[in-house]
């Protein structure tokens, strides 16, 4: 970017001085030859106007350049913020585990400073989600805590992406991974409406197609 700058900037700069050099030599023709001076005069008149342009269309130019490179970066930037975010939280992460990455895997929570372990299928999950169903254990307690942080980071991302802050295609290489073991039949339908009852109304429209997308076209 800066050697291209560089070699822009001083073809502009070649290109006034030659200019200059033209007008220079078209008003010494004047002095000697009265009637070129009317050229002269319209052909300087032309040189810097073209000039000017050319110098206000560089200058034009290079705002929207810096301004999208800035923008470009800044994007990037808030992608990893948020992935980085939600990588961070235990609980959104061990409530990914249980979307079916990792069946049969156990779980670890503190109870009365003592830590108890147990296992969630993705059926125990899909009935935890049920919005009119209040948890009957400590452990469902424990299920929904972790999807409450993980539809927080999602809703997060989306409205991100809805406010063209950040491009999905950004996010598809962390997201799509997390849906690609779902049991579609399984819990679709209770990750949205449990979404729904969050009021995390953008996970609850955009689910269905990050789970297609997931399913059929995982990133590679």
């Amino acid at each position: 970017m800066t050697n291209f700058d560089t070699a822009t900037k001083k073809a502009i700069g070649a290109f006034c001085l030659g200019a200059a050099g033209v007008v220079a030599f078209a008003l010494w023709l004047g002095h000697y030859y009265p009637t070129l001076l009317e050229i002269a005069t319209k052909t300087a008149q032309f040189i810097f106007w073209f000039s000017a342009v050319a110098v206000g269309l560089f200058g034009i130019w290079k705002h929207f350049d810096e301004n999208g490179e800035r923008r470009t970066w800044e994007k990037a930037k808030l992608s990893k913020e948020l992935l980085d975010d939600l990588n961070g939280n235990p609980l959104a992460l061990n409530a990914t585990y249980m979307l079916g990455a990792f069946q049969g895997r156990w779980y670890e929570r503190q109870v009365k400073g003592q830590f108890t372990s147990f296992q969630a299928t993705q059926e125990q999950v899909a009935r935890v989600l049920e919005p009119k169903r209040a948890p009957l254990t400590a452990n469902e307690d424990y299920v929904r805590e972790c999807y409450d942080n993980l539809l927080f980071h999602l809703e997060l991302c989306f409205a991100a992406v809805e406010s063209k802050l950040i491009d999905w295609e950004a996010l598809k290489p962390m997201v799509l991974p997390l849906f690609a073991d779902v049991e579609r039949r399984l819990l679709l339908e209770p990750l949205k409406a449990y979404a729904s009852f969050l009021g995390y109304h953008r996970v609850h429209t955009r689910l269905s197609g990050v789970m297609e997308e997931a399913l059929t076209k995982p990133p590679t």
